[in-house]
């Protein structure tokens, strides 16, 4: 598990509501939000401000949303690179798992903390490119199964997932930058990153876990 403080987050207040000053790669999480919403077509939402909550003592990085779901549940609730941003991740699994079916399935996708440029090349380019203030942790394949089965969940299997191809890995060991698979498009073949993958994931270093669990019932 890797973690990267918070001591770089700032907020300000506007109308009662509390926002993070942020650099403009933040700007994402609130585009994200607003889809989710219009998904979920949820009831109502609205920010927390000062009066709601102790935004110092959690850590909140604004737009922080409350939702009111109604009592149906699902047979599937994804965490897609969610988990890692949670600054108290069992406890939200324990209140999801009020929306998942008996029989119904939780899917954490997360990077890998062994992934191999900083397991095998500990570059430091890429540590401060993923370790950003955003990603409170990382995990590896234990530290996901103990957080999800500290939440009453019930593993029933993690698989190494490789997203970005070796092109990636090029750039970042020649110019320590991301988007090589855009960069070096060339070399990018699917029946080669399939035994890419497979040999990432004999050794526990691709660069994303995917965790699969159930209800403990």
């Amino acid at each position: 598990m890797q973690r990267k403080n918070l001591d770089n987050l700032f907020f300000s207040k506007s109308d009662g509501v509390w926002n993070m000053i942020t650099p403009l790669q933040f700007q994402a999480n609130r585009a994200r939000i607003e889809s989710i919403l219009k998904i979920l077509e949820t009831k109502s939402y609205k920010q927390f401000n000062l009066d709601e909550v102790d935004i110092a003592q959690f850590a909140l990085r604004s737009p922080a949303v409350i939702l009111e779901l109604n009592e149906n549940k699902f047979d599937l609730i994804t965490l897609n690179h969610v988990f890692e941003h949670l600054n108290d991740p069992i406890n939200i699994l324990v209140e999801l798992q009020k929306y998942l079916k008996d029989d119904g399935i939780i899917i954490i996708e997360v990077p890998h903390a062994r992934d191999l440029l900083l397991e095998t090349f500990n570059l430091e380019s890429f540590k401060n490119f993923t370790l950003w203030s955003e990603h409170l942790i990382l995990h590896t394949r234990k530290s996901l199964e103990t957080f999800a089965t500290n939440s009453g969940l019930q593993l029933k299997n993690i698989e190494g997932f490789q997203r970005y191809p070796i092109s990636n890995h090029y750039n970042w060991l020649l110019n320590g930058q991301p988007s090589g698979h855009e960069i070096f498009h060339n070399l990018n073949n699917d029946d080669f990153h399939k035994h890419y993958e497979k040999l990432l994931d004999s050794i526990d270093q691709t660069d994303t876990l995917i965790g699969y669990f159930s209800k403990n019932i």
